[in-house]
């Protein structure tokens, strides 16, 4: 399990744990502000927008970051508040791009202490763990399947999908995130993850040059 790596790496253990529940909840904290852009405050009010991780991800979610190396996040959202019929997809589609936007500025940062702090490795550590994880958490949120962020973005470009009953969407869930657990297609997503790492390393690396 992941957690075996605060044994025998530790320095990567605190990095990956720290980094990945900074994104989670600068992720969740872009879906509230998102919502309240558009009418919505639910998650505001309750207190959703102040990037505390206890209340943005929970004590499971926590746990689970700190054993499998993974972690989630929720913001209650109204829906029926939205101003306009392409906001459910805007709100979606804000925790995600954050994450590419953290990518970025990971990715930048990390090109530009290769040249000024090469032998500063808990620097370098630490910003291609905010890479990596930035780049999975985009990739990963960005599969147009529920209950990931990509699923109002696809209901709202294929209005087809929006027919689809709420009992065949439940099992259609759960079915689709089993197969990611437990099959090689994991592998995609963490292909896809790295790279989209690279290609914002390489893009990096050649604008700070």
């Amino acid at each position: 399990m992941f957690v075996e790596k605060l044994a025998k790496d530790p320095a990567y253990f605190i990095a990956w744990v720290t980094i990945v529940a900074f994104s989670v909840c600068v992720h969740e904290t872009a879906h509230a502000w998102c919502a309240w852009s558009q009418g919505d405050d639910t998650a505001v009010r309750h207190g959703y927008g102040d990037m505390d991780p206890r209340k943005l991800m929970g004590w499971t979610s926590l746990l689970a970051l700190a054993l499998f190396g993974i972690a989630w996040g929720a913001v209650p959202v109204t829906p029926s508040r939205f101003r306009y019929r392409w906001s459910d997809a805007l709100v979606a589609a804000s925790g995600p791009g954050s994450n590419l936007l953290l990518a970025c500025l990971f990715g930048g940062a990390h090109a530009l202490a290769g040249r000024s702090l090469p032998h500063a490795w808990p620097v370098q550590l630490v910003l291609e763990c905010g890479l990596g994880a930035n780049c999975l958490l985009a990739v990963l949120n960005l599969l147009p399947v529920p209950p990931f962020d990509g699923w109002p973005v696809a209901r709202f470009l294929l209005p087809p999908l929006r027919q689809v009953p709420a009992e065949r969407l439940n099992l259609l869930s759960w079915v689709l995130i089993t197969v990611l657990l437990v099959t090689p297609a994991s592998r995609i997503v963490y292909g896809a993850a790295g790279t989209l790492a690279g290609l914002i390393a390489g893009v990096a690396t050649a604008v700070t040059g």
